[in-house]
């Protein structure tokens, strides 16, 4: 789904890109049939990742316990959205673990995290307590104290 979403989103900025040269050229009609097509693969897009990140969250959270969110493979906007929900939800523990990992598959930043320090600013953010409890002290792992 990652794939089909990336190759929407190629295609949308070719149709977006056709429709700006296609208006300043003077052919609104074909830059507003540009645009619309544009704007369908950004919805394709959209609906891929959506459906990409359920999927990721369901598969790598399933052995976990339910104080753990596992939030590998998320972009920044869909584990905060995840991260949001999880906070909300009745937990019986005093604490929940939430694992960002080290950035090791993060290729577009040659490989440093980005992920983690979104969510610790998000954290930090919403003024909550929250630790680094990685068992290799390299990051990856936060444990956050849950307000009861």
């Amino acid at each position: 789904l990652r794939r089909g979403a990336l190759e929407h989103g190629s295609l949308r900025n070719k149709y977006f890109q056709k429709a700006t040269d296609a208006y300043r050229a003077g052919d609104k009609a074909a830059a507003k049939d540009l645009s619309r097509c544009g704007r369908y693969h950004d919805q394709q897009m959209r609906q891929m990742n959506e459906q990409a990140a359920k999927e990721t969250v369901a598969l790598r959270n399933k052995s976990h316990a339910g104080n753990v969110l596992d939030l590998h493979g998320l972009h920044i906007q869909e584990a905060i959205a995840c991260i949001e929900y999880f906070l909300s939800l009745d937990h019986k523990q005093r604490f929940v673990y939430l694992i960002t990992g080290t950035g090791h598959h993060s290729v577009q930043t040659r490989y440093q995290p980005r992920l983690q320090p979104a969510v610790v600013e998000y954290l930090e953010s919403e003024n909550l307590i929250f630790r680094d409890c990685s068992t290799d002290g390299r990051g990856g792992m936060l444990k956050v104290t849950l307000s009861k």
